[in-house]
């Protein structure tokens, strides 16, 4: 298995190799990742997983939306795309050398930047390779790789893809077993949990594991104005490691009525307790909507729109399609000061009903037995003819 560089792309390969193990008892499962790699704790706390190794991946930059005149202006991109290239040959050659000991019978790529050069080096070596794609627009990586991969597993509508129909498949997002839906009575228990009262209206802000500037930003100008409109609300913020020490001393300076109401996180491993005890979900349009799709959360997204792809707008072009949630344009956000985000939420915080309604249809979009379904995908690889 291989993936890596966000949380995004770690914990399903953990979710993966969990029920891998549970259905073949003799499965041996190990994992490559890049030097560097933030989460490479989880795969090594993890019991299903009998090594892991690091590889130099090299990270190819590219921008949406942004005029090539930037690369010119900013030699610093190229020359560490240039830097990366060579780095990326070097994984490239240390894949080779794992594999060829290894043999596993599939290679699973996440997707990540670290999934290229294993992936090329398991073509090299005609290994079964099955890729999975969380977003409705697949990265780099796995489009490169759809060209050898026998499968292409998927989580957004088929119709969002340009794979062969014969080799996609439709599957969900691994997620751990412990997300599921829920109910008025489990959030009480989360709240209770987080030292909450039931009657306190909670608003989290999830701007993923690495942060989301701007997003951070958008809640440090509306976070008082809100909070002081009632007693009652809650927010809860996880920032991202590299911002949380700037936003907790913006806090600071509120007063303590206010100050005390704020939930502040740099990033936790219960996430999932968080969202279930929050009433409204602020977060980018990544991975995590498939799991607040099975929690059947009231969300309100805010794609970043300079990713690779714009594969978060087309993420969240489809769940305001179907009635499941509240898309902000990150370009309005800045322009007006956060306000369109408060706006949003305050008309939320009116409407039960439009709340409900959101999450429900929001939750019609999971599919069931993510987990299972990609463990079979895999099965399917090693047993197809090519």
């Amino acid at each position: 298995m291989t993936g890596g560089g966000t949380a995004g792309h770690v914990t399903p390969l953990l979710a993966v190799a969990s029920e891998l193990k549970k259905e073949q008892k003799r499965v041996h499962i190990r994992y490559i990742g890049n030097y560097g790699d933030n989460f490479i704790h989880l795969v090594r706390n993890s019991q299903d997983f009998e090594k892991s190794y690091l590889i130099f991946a090299g990270k190819f930059r590219r921008y949406h939306k942004i005029s090539k005149l930037v690369y010119l202006k900013n030699p610093r991109i190229t020359l560490k795309n240039m830097r990366d290239l060579v780095l990326f040959l070097i994984g490239i050659i240390q894949s080779v050398g794992f594999l060829l000991f290894w043999r596993p019978d599939v290679i699973f790529v996440k997707g990540g930047y670290v999934g290229l050069p294993v992936g090329l080096a398991g073509a090299l070596l005609r290994i079964p390779i099955v890729t999975h794609d969380s977003d409705a627009v697949p990265g780099l990586t796995n489009r490169i790789l759809s060209r050898y991969s026998r499968l292409q597993a998927v989580a957004m509508p088929i119709d969002s893809y340009k794979y062969n129909r014969k080799t996609i498949r439709l599957t969900g997002l691994p997620i751990n077993q412990d997300i599921v839906k829920i109910t008025p009575e489990d959030q009480k228990v989360a709240k209770k949990h987080l030292g909450l009262d039931e009657s306190n209206f909670v608003v989290s802000f999830i701007g993923g594991s690495l942060g989301a500037l701007r997003l951070n930003n958008a809640v440090e100008q509306i976070a008082k104005q809100y909070l002081e409109g009632s007693d009652k609300r809650i927010i809860i913020h996880v920032t991202g490691k590299a911002h949380f020490q700037s936003i907790q001393d913006f806090y600071s300076t509120f007063d303590e009525n206010i100050r005390k109401r704020i939930r502040l996180y740099s990033y936790t491993n219960d996430l999932k307790t968080l969202t279930a005890a929050s009433d409204i979900v602020v977060s980018r349009a990544g991975s995590s909507i498939h799991e607040l799709s099975v929690q059947q959360k009231c969300v309100i997204l805010v794609p970043n729109p300079i990713l690779t792809g714009g594969h978060q707008t087309k993420n969240a072009e489809i769940i305001k399609a179907n009635n499941a949630g509240i898309l902000v344009d990150e370009n309005e956000l800045q322009n007006t000061n956060g306000k369109i985000l408060l706006d949003e939420i305050q008309a939320l915080e009116k409407n039960s009903q439009l709340r409900e309604g959101l999450a429900l249809n929001l939750s019609k979009l999971a599919i069931p037995h993510a987990t299972k379904n990609i463990v079979n995908v895999l099965l399917e690889a090693i047993n197809r003819d090519v």
